[in-house]
């Protein structure tokens, strides 16, 4: 939320002030926040439950009932995203 996002704000503007003399640290402190931002988008996404089906999620499901004549339960199709 906007909570969430000042904090952020308030982590890049301290990282950056204490990083600005050497990039080394500036590489550093890149790095890690990036890799922090990667996997917080990834369990964020990993946690939606889509309720719709849209071209992509109807194409996986009609490719899997061709292949095995089963209709694939919400958790198979969410492994196939995330495995």
């Amino acid at each position: 939320g906007v909570a969430g996002d000042l904090a952020g704000t308030a982590l890049g503007i301290l990282l950056s002030r204490l990083t600005s003399q050497n990039i080394y640290s500036s590489c550093i402190a890149f790095s890690t926040v990036s890799l922090l931002h990667l996997y917080a988008v990834y369990r964020e996404v990993k946690g939606l439950q889509l309720s719709t089906l849209n071209r992509q999620r109807s194409h996986m499901l009609i490719n899997a009932y061709i292949n095995s004549t089963e209709v694939p339960t919400y958790r198979h199709m969410q492994v196939g995203f995330f495995a």
